[in-house]
């Protein structure tokens, strides 16, 4: 006898790289082990593999994991996250303010973060870079597997020039000069320690500084 299909809620959200809206389902145990061994092994190519493992399963469109910007990729996983476990945070920060005798404060302060309130930060791009006066690059964002490749050489005399080679759409032959950026994951908010009184500022940016 088959065993009963659970139906999972479902959500839309809107991909500006692929200026499409997909839908997805919140991630169930199989894919919570999955992300929970990929935090055990304290590897950045492991975690990555299993973000793109827990995005193919759950997103319920055809997308190619692979060629998703990384800004995207973070902005799906963090959805993700929110829809799964639940939508709000609480990180806790220490407050380092030095007091008398050069001692820290070390107070503890919790910071409150709906993570269905997080957009990207949306800014305007150009990807194309001119090198001379008729010669000049297109610049793509870094992806997944651009990302896996490069790992290996962060850390290289070469590594700016490897970068700039993964990220290069195409050489061309115009007049123009573009400085090239991309959107990021940010949040800020102010904080008060309740032990000494001092204020906070604090900053989310990147996928990790949300996921607690």
């Amino acid at each position: 006898m088959a065993l009963p299909k659970i139906d999972l809620p479902t959500y839309k959200l809107r991909l500006d790289s692929l200026n499409k809206e997909i839908t997805f389902r919140p991630f169930v145990v199989k894919e919570e082990k999955i992300l929970l061994m990929a935090l055990e092994s304290l590897d950045y190519q492991t975690s990555l593999d299993a973000i793109k493992q827990i995005i193919n399963n759950c997103v319920l469109d055809e997308i190619d994991v692979e060629r998703l910007p990384l800004f995207e990729i973070e902005y799906i996983f963090l959805n993700l996250r929110a829809r799964s476990i639940g939508e709000v945070i609480q990180p806790q920060y220490i407050c380092e303010n030095i007091l008398e005798e050069n001692k820290k404060c070390k107070g503890t302060m919790s910071l409150e973060v709906d993570l269905l309130k997080i957009v990207l930060n949306k800014i305007k791009i150009e990807n194309t870079i001119q090198l001379s006066s008729n010669v000049g690059i297109c610049l793509k964002f870094p992806t997944i597997s651009i990302s896996k490749r490069l790992t290996e050489k962060f850390k290289s005399p070469d590594a700016p020039i490897e970068i700039l080679k993964e990220c290069t759409e195409y050489i061309f032959d115009e007049s123009q000069v573009y400085k090239k950026d991309m959107p990021t994951l940010k949040h800020s908010a102010e904080l008060v320690c309740n032990k000494c009184g001092k204020n906070h500022t604090i900053r989310l940016e990147g996928l990790l500084d949300f996921f607690v």
